[in-house]
């Protein structure tokens, strides 16, 4: 067993409650899918809150099927998934990441995440997801159940889930059984069950994503940098179809520079961080 990442672990009188409460969603939600004649699906990433998942779903005595859907991962994450997870269905779309960057002819961010429509949320099964409330701020409001609003129209099962329902605009049913627990809890139902996890946890990774996510930090898109030094031939295919240049500041810069701008959400980095990604590369990029 690997030492896990999280020092401060400590031990949860309730843990078993948690656990218990999150079966129960599982099955609950599963009876509401066959009455619509879907299948369960368990989105798996790899990460420490899908492995909780799905070892809960696999726990809980459902039929489902696991899948991971394919964008621009780390390739020890699949590998990983690969040798641990063999059950999990990897599914690649024909497009690959940088084709669809350059078929929209803009690059994607916080409010224009076509990456991750195209790449993650497109599934008409029932899905089941490890999203938290503790994972970001933009996060604290999810619901335990969410539907589309026809759903709602027709059926009056989803009640089974009381208060904790929301409506969206697309997509059928989802469920995040674990949406209330926080860090502590995911790790010590990882350590509790001796889960295997990926090893960049071990290594000061707080995610598990997207070698070059607009939505993550620039510090969490730095470790792959430093990881596959190649990632920065990104920035030559950047200047066949971009400007180059940060529209909110007039700024024009680099390929180079401008691919770390965009992993900063459109952002110069800080003087930190750009002595950063120069001592990765052993020369003065900014």
């Amino acid at each position: 067993m690997k030492k896990l990442p999280q020092n401060n672990i400590v031990g949860s009188l309730f843990i078993d409650e948690y656990e218990a409460k999150a079966i129960e969603r599982i099955r609950k939600f599963a009876k509401l899918a066959k009455s619509i004649h879907v299948t369960v699906e368990v989105g798996f990433s790899g990460g420490k809150d899908s492995i909780v998942l799905l070892d809960l779903v696999k726990r809980s005595g459902i039929d489902f099927v696991a899948v991971f859907n394919y964008a621009f991962e780390d390739p020890d994450v699949v590998n990983f998934i690969k040798t641990e997870y063999p059950e999990v269905i990897i599914q690649k779309k024909n497009t690959s990441y940088f084709q669809l960057i350059k078929e929209k002819g803009f690059f994607p961010e916080s409010s224009m995440r076509y990456c991750c429509d195209y790449f993650k949320e497109n599934s008409e099964n029932a899905t089941i997801t490890g999203v938290r409330r503790y994972e970001s701020k933009g996060r604290k409001g999810r619901k335990v159940f969410t539907a589309n609003k026809t759903f709602y129209r027709t059926n009056k099962e989803f009640d089974v889930f009381s208060a904790e329902c929301s409506s969206v605009y697309k997509g059928e049913i989802q469920l995040k059984p674990i949406v209330d627990w926080n860090d502590n809890e995911v790790w010590l139902y990882i350590k509790k069950n001796r889960l295997p996890y990926p090893k960049l946890y071990n290594e000061a990774q707080r995610r598990c994503g997207c070698m070059m996510c607009p939505l993550a930090t620039l510090n969490s898109n730095l470790y792959y940098f430093k990881k596959y030094p190649n990632l920065l031939s990104f920035a030559k295919h950047i200047s066949e179809f971009s400007d180059l240049t940060i529209h909110k500041t007039g700024v024009t810069y680099t390929p180079e520079q401008f691919l770390f701008c965009w992993l900063n959400h459109f952002e110069e980095p800080s003087e930190r961080w750009k002595k950063a990604i120069n001592s990765i590369y052993n020369r003065n990029m900014f």
